[in-house]
């Protein structure tokens, strides 16, 4: 399998959407800048989804300004504007989420091991 490995900051507090049958989905958008010549230049946004158990640690720890490393695949979509006009999307979906240390310190919750 390809995966892409992006860092960026959450643009806005991750969404979730449930499917009722008790499935977790998370979705956000990060934006990834780089500094040349001591000016900021975008590189362009992201649109994250993540799944499952990982969407729901997403929804209760990630928030607007966090700075995240995601990596996972590509999946295009299109779709019809109102207008009849086609588009296109490209969408990460996460198979990893974590916290960058890129810029400053994460606090890194350890679980304790269990002894055989």
């Amino acid at each position: 399998m390809n995966t892409i490995t992006v860092t960026g900051n959450v643009v806005e507090d991750p969404e979730a959407r449930d499917y009722g049958d008790s499935r977790t989905l998370a979705s956000f958008r990060i934006g990834n800048n780089e500094m040349v010549n001591g000016n900021t230049i975008s590189n362009g946004f992201f649109d994250i989804t993540v799944f499952g158990p990982q969407a729901q640690r997403v929804l209760n720890n990630v928030k607007k300004g966090d700075r995240l490393l995601v990596a996972g695949r590509l999946q295009h979509t299109t779709f019809e504007r109102p207008d009849g006009s086609r588009g296109g999307r490209v969408r990460l979906i996460a198979q990893v989420v974590a916290a960058s240390m890129e810029f400053e310190d994460v606090a890194v919750p350890h679980k304790e091991r269990k002894e055989d």
